[in-house]
């Protein structure tokens, strides 16, 4: 049977108002877009506003499943961004390595995040030894979960932010993260051949121009194309589209 739903518009402001919050959280944290992210904003949102359709689940996972690296979209201060990216790794096989590359982590913090896998320090303690509040400041709550399942899979945990990274708020400066979070993802291609590299980074530095490119330009010709998949989680047009 086919049904039809009356759209109810006082859900529909429920939403908006929703992300009005989480936006005004966002600036809280961060502070108000420069001139420059503004340009930089309006590159991926001229991406997102091409044709789309919509996918099943089983497609996206089928499409993950054959890809060298997921570029997957977080929006830090709404955990169902982070739990989406929890159900997709949750749904993965376990018969192939997965690599769980982070933005909320600096380089820095790489050799706490072994020790967690290894099970030399707990979760709390790689809160603290990370300086996450400080350096990150989002739900940790969210977040924890990722960490955990990696652990109990035996996956690996890469930190690819810069030092105080989030804190940064120039377009260059954003593309220089991106150019070092490409080399950290570059260096793990290399080192697991095979594996999955699983990147959970802010949406918009996943518009084909920023972050994708940034790695395609640190491989050589001769090693062949990578297969990515992008999950875009932030795109306001999208979600109120397919909202209504």
């Amino acid at each position: 049977r086919i049904f039809a739903i009356r759209p109810d518009a006082g859900w529909l402001r429920a939403r908006r108002r929703l992300l009005r919050q989480l936006k005004a959280e966002v600036v809280r944290r961060m502070g108000s877009e420069p001139p420059d992210v503004k340009v930089y904003t309006r590159r991926y949102e001229r991406e997102l506003a091409k044709p789309w359709k919509v996918s099943s689940k089983a497609e996206i996972l089928i499409a993950i499943e054959k890809a060298d690296v997921v570029f997957g979209g977080d929006f830090h201060a709404l955990g169902p961004a982070q739990r989406t990216h929890l159900k997709i790794l949750r749904s993965l096989s376990t018969d192939r390595p997965v690599v769980v590359a982070l933005e909320c982590f600096s380089v820095e913090a790489q050799k706490w995040l072994d020790q967690f896998i290894e099970g030399k320090i707990d979760a709390d303690r790689l809160r603290k030894k990370s300086g996450w509040d400080a350096d990150w400041g989002f739900p940790w709550e969210n977040y924890r979960p990722l960490f955990e399942l990696a652990k109990r899979r035996k996956w690996s945990l890469v930190a690819l932010n810069t030092s105080g990274g989030e804190k940064k708020r120039t377009a260059k400066q954003l593309e220089a993260r991106e150019k070092n979070a490409a080399k950290v993802i570059d260096r793990t291609l290399q080192a697991s051949p095979g594996s999955l590299v699983y990147v959970i980074f802010g949406d918009l530095h996943l518009a084909k121009s920023h972050l994708p490119r940034a790695l395609r330009a640190r491989r050589p010709r001769q090693a062949g194309e990578i297969r990515e998949v992008t999950i875009h989680l932030n795109s306001e047009r999208n979600y109120l589209e397919l909202a209504r």
